[in-house]
């Protein structure tokens, strides 16, 4: 399976990086952390069994906690919303632009699922900046599940989300064909 794994020079621990919540349980951050990098037989299946692992990670926390808008490492100028809607329960997808490797300007999507609900007036196209409140956390699509996942993607070069998103959905973002799920802690920031 194809993915972006957590680099040599980002360290392992999760407790190190910045999260779009504040810690939900003492020293752990973290509750099920991004397993793409692990044996086939170490991922995390699901009920079914079927998914590939955990592209994503966990983050614990009570029910209504706001969601905020982390500012990745290397990203150009503000985020945008693509989309707020149900996607893993109720989400909210944006769109952020990094700059990488040899001054390449790249195409991210970060998923914050399993909302409670979004932010009052968020809609499709509006930038958001650091710190912005973009919903809360809750369970839907994970009944009794509380948490908020957090998922960042690759865009393909030569894909566009906006276009992706238009023209099949907002599933279609997570597909391979469309993107590639990369380890947070290489673009999360520092604590």
């Amino acid at each position: 399976y194809e993915h972006l794994p957590r680099t040599p020079d980002r360290p392992a621990d999760y407790e190190l990086y910045r999260y779009p919540v504040p810690p939900g349980l003492p020293g752990r951050s973290v509750v099920s952390g991004y397993d793409l990098d692990l044996p086939d037989d170490k991922q995390r299946r699901g009920i079914s069994l079927r998914h590939v692992g955990h592209g994503g990670i966990d983050l614990p926390q009570v029910r209504g906690t706001p969601v905020h808008v982390v500012t990745l490492e290397h990203q150009e100028g503000d985020a945008d919303v693509l989309f707020a809607g149900e996607v893993f329960g109720r989400s909210v997808l944006l769109r952020q632009r990094l700059r990488q490797g040899a001054g390449d300007l790249r195409e991210y999507v970060t998923l914050f699922g399993h909302l409670e609900s979004t932010a009052p007036g968020l809609v499709r196209g509006m930038t958001v900046h650091e710190g912005d409140v973009i919903g809360a956390v809750g369970d839907s699509g994970s009944p009794g599940l509380v948490h908020l996942h957090f998922e960042i993607r690759r865009v393909r070069d030569g894909l566009d989300a906006e276009t992706v998103l238009k023209d099949k959905g907002p599933g279609a973002l997570f597909s391979s064909a469309s993107s590639v799920p990369v380890d947070p802690r290489n673009l999360l920031p520092f604590r």
